[in-house]
């Protein structure tokens, strides 16, 4: 009574929302408020993807749904960014029926990676995108049940300077360093090198942590900030805007200099359920190919243009 309850006002709310021309959670708010195991009771006709981590889940969600349409499935996701619980319970009531059920091929769910527990445990999910710190909490979490089907995020991490003082680790001891993922693969990676270069965390290099990638962008451009640990886009983004920035250091060639096994920096992985992987060889090779030869579309030189102009419709960033 209480999810059927939960459904029907919650997709009031979010089809008067919408008439006024006002996008909000409230709908998922409400929905969980109402039933707080909401999540857990909708039912789905085919299967659900995630996409979590501290940057580009945007980016990876809208390029997972645009692969799976171009193959001609039906797909549903969150392309507003709602990304947090009630964000991911609107966007599901937006397109269930009053009795729960999502019909639709696939639905890919962008998650903020500290709801990622939460939704994981409510939503039956087959494959997500995640940072790999969680990857490896997955496989723990569930006694081995989940597996790695690709690394897809490899080099983006770089250390920019508003100055010219930086040459080395060496020169970050003394200095406040902005970084963003806390809790997450760049401040493990930070810490790792500095700790491999003989400086500690907190005491030789005062790391500061910022919530998001685009607030200590913005701080960068405009000059509030002199050293930072920031991904790709926004490492481009900010010497755009602000001359006087540069790249100081590429955190993946320190990795590799301070790892003698022949690690590799890895950001992000795409992690499958085991039954599912055993149960659905065939679909999931063709989605790993679809994948592969997307990501190889779009990260060659001769089709920079095709692929700026692909994504920007798409809307997941402006081809400017």
């Amino acid at each position: 009574m209480r999810f059927a309850l939960a459904v029907l006002l919650g997709r009031v709310i979010r089809f008067v929302g919408k008439f006024i021309g006002r996008s909000t959670t409230l709908p998922g708010r409400l929905a969980l408020r109402l039933d707080p195991d909401f999540l857990r009771k909708m039912k789905f006709d085919g299967k659900v993807l995630a996409v979590t981590g501290s940057n580009g889940k945007t980016t990876t969600q809208n390029l997972i749904a645009h692969i799976l349409r171009e193959n001609g499935y039906s797909v549903i996701n969150n392309t507003e960014g709602s990304n947090l619980s009630a964000g991911v319970a609107t966007t599901l009531l937006e397109h269930c029926t009053l009795g729960g059920r999502v019909k639709s091929d696939f639905v890919v769910l962008e998650v903020d990676e500290r709801f990622t527990p939460i939704v994981f445990s409510q939503i039956p999910l087959d494959i997500a995108a995640v940072p790999t710190n969680v990857a490896s909490v997955l496989y723990n979490n569930t006694n081995g049940q989940v597996e790695i089907a690709a690394l897809n995020t490899l080099g983006v991490l770089y250390v920019v300077e508003n100055g010219d003082s930086v040459q080395s680790i060496a020169d970050l001891a003394g200095k406040t360093v902005y970084s963003t993922g806390m809790g997450a693969t760049p401040e493990y990676a930070l810490n790792y090198i500095l700790e491999k270069n003989g400086l500690t965390p907190g005491e030789d290099v005062t790391v500061e942590y910022l919530g998001e990638h685009s607030e200590l962008a913005a701080l960068l451009a405009a000059g509030e900030a002199s050293i930072a640990v920031l991904p790709q886009p926004f490492v481009t983004s900010v010497l755009n805007q602000n001359p006087d920035v540069r790249i100081a250091l590429d955190l993946t060639e320190e990795w590799d200099k301070v790892t003698e096994d022949g690690s590799k920096l890895t950001m992000g992985a795409l992690v499958v359920r085991k039954e599912f992987a055993e149960q659905h060889p065939e679909e999931l090779a063709r989605f790993l190919e679809e994948y592969r030869a997307s990501t190889e579309y779009v990260t060659d030189p001769a089709n920079l243009d095709a692929a700026a102009e692909l994504i920007g419709e798409q809307d997941i960033v402006t081809a400017e």
